[in-house]
């Protein structure tokens, strides 16, 4: 009978922490498809920039991943520093609520900023 007990409590230990990394597994996998539309939206402004058809100011898409309650914020600013007339600050910034298991929901976002020049090939 005591084997037996530690037997099942070994098992609900194992259960427990496959249950957590299945989850953390799903975080990191969103998180990597988020960065990746993040990271796309800097490409298609270097792009835009390489081409010369592109403007300071700021812009917002949605994006819906598998796996989230509510949709993903990417916003886009760029800004154009004192004393320069071809070299443009791209902030991107890509907001997400999370609902873990445990029914807490956490904020969460992604910032990347860049520097890109006009026509710079």
């Amino acid at each position: 009978m005591v084997s037996v007990g530690f037997l099942g409590l070994g098992a609900v230990a194992m259960l427990a922490c496959v249950n957590a990394a299945v989850a953390k597994e799903g975080y990191a996998r969103r998180r990597a498809q988020i960065l990746t539309a993040a990271q796309n939206t800097i490409d298609a402004t270097r792009s835009a920039a390489s081409k010369g058809s592109f403007h300071t100011g700021v812009s917002s898409t949605t994006l819906t991943v598998a796996g989230l309650e509510a949709n993903v914020t990417i916003t886009q600013t760029i800004t154009q520093p004192v004393g320069y007339s071809d070299l443009y600050l791209v902030d991107v910034t890509a907001a997400w609520n999370e609902h873990p298991a445990v029914g807490v929901t956490r904020g969460d976002s992604i910032v990347l900023d860049t520097f890109i020049r006009t026509n710079d090939t």
